[in-house]
């Protein structure tokens, strides 16, 4: 999978890096991951420099408010 997700449970942070190209279920598998009520409030440091992906301006602001639990999520 082109996302790695590494949870850094003593430092409360959360790494997320992807590369190659990444599918828009991949990314949702890796917010639900993200949203995980354990490791909600951690930091997140997200790299997708490597990455490229098919995924609309207008899907990525949905993905985004789902990572903020708005109304939309």
């Amino acid at each position: 999978m082109p996302i790695y997700t590494d949870v850094i449970a003593l430092d409360r942070v959360i790494l997320v890096v992807a590369r190659g190209p990444v599918t828009g279920d991949e990314i949702v598998e890796c917010i639900e991951k993200l949203k995980a009520p354990q490791i909600r409030g951690y930091a997140k440091i997200v790299d997708v420099t490597g990455a490229s992906s098919e995924v609309t301006r207008e899907q990525v602001e949905r993905l985004a408010g789902a990572l903020r639990g708005g109304p939309d999520a």
